[in-house]
C-alpha cells in the first residue's frame, strides 16, 4: 500500500511535460514501514520543471518509495507501508 497526502489546490499554470525519459541510475537498499528492500532507483528530470525518484523492488513486487516535484508548485511523496506479495503469485 502506498499512502499519499492529497492537496486540493487549483493551479493557474498549465505545464506540458511531454514525453519524460526515465533512467535506472543505481541499486539501493531502502527501508520503509513495510520493511527493507533491495531496489532499483529510477530517476527522471526535465531541467527545473519536473523531477521524480522512484524505488522499485522486485522482492516487494511494487514501488517501495517515490517522490516527485513539478516546478516548485507541487510535490508529493509516498512509501510502501505493508505488503503480502510473494514471488510466483
Amino acid at each position: 500500500m502506498v499512502s499519499l497526502v492529497l492537496i486540493k489546490k487549483s493551479f493557474e499554470k498549465k505545464i506540458d511535460l511531454g514525453a519524460i525519459p526515465y533512467k535506472v541510475i543505481d541499486k539501493d537498499v531502502v527501508s520503509v514501514e513495510a520493511g527493507t528492500f533491495q531496489t532499483y532507483h529510477i530517476f527522471s528530470s526535465l531541467g527545473d520543471i519536473f523531477s521524480t525518484d522512484i524505488y522499485v523492488s522486485p522482492e516487494a513486487g511494487n514501488i517501495v518509495k517515490l517522490s516527485a516535484e513539478i516546478n516548485d508548485y507541487f510535490m508529493f511523496a509516498g512509501e510502501l507501508q505493508s505488503s503480502n506479495y510473494s514471488e510466483g503469485e
